[in-house]
């Protein structure tokens, strides 16, 4: 799974590094507490050399959240949306940032995990 984040992670930031990208990672465990995105892509950015953060849902009550923001994270596509929070997020991809919702997540069974000694 975290290969996966990895690919799509690498394609979304191909953004020129004047300086360190800001990413805003939008939390999804209050909605759902087994959800473990939120760490899994806030990991994958600090390791890239990212400056991240999670955010809680309110973030998206206001596009002035998100002043500072320059790629946008939603880690679950099961969090409620209510119409105030889809404008901010149609403002801010109007905005030219690139924005990625996460819309499924996959686990691989654990009897099918691979062994590592």
């Amino acid at each position: 799974m975290r290969i996966a984040i990895l690919l799509l992670f690498s394609g979304l930031c191909m953004l020129p590094r004047a300086s360190a990208q800001q990413l805003t990672i939008i939390e999804s465990t209050s909605f759902m507490p087994a959800h473990e995105m939120d760490s899994v892509w806030l990991g994958v950015a600090t390791s890239m050399g990212y400056t991240a953060q999670i955010a809680p849902q309110s973030t998206l009550d206001d596009i002035a959240g998100l002043a500072a923001t320059d790629v946008l994270i939603l880690s679950s596509g099961v969090i409620a949306l209510p119409a105030a929070r889809l404008h901010t997020l149609y403002q801010y991809t109007q905005s030219g940032r690139p924005c990625f919702v996460q819309s499924g997540t996959w686990r691989m069974p654990k009897a099918a995990s691979p062994s590592i000694h």
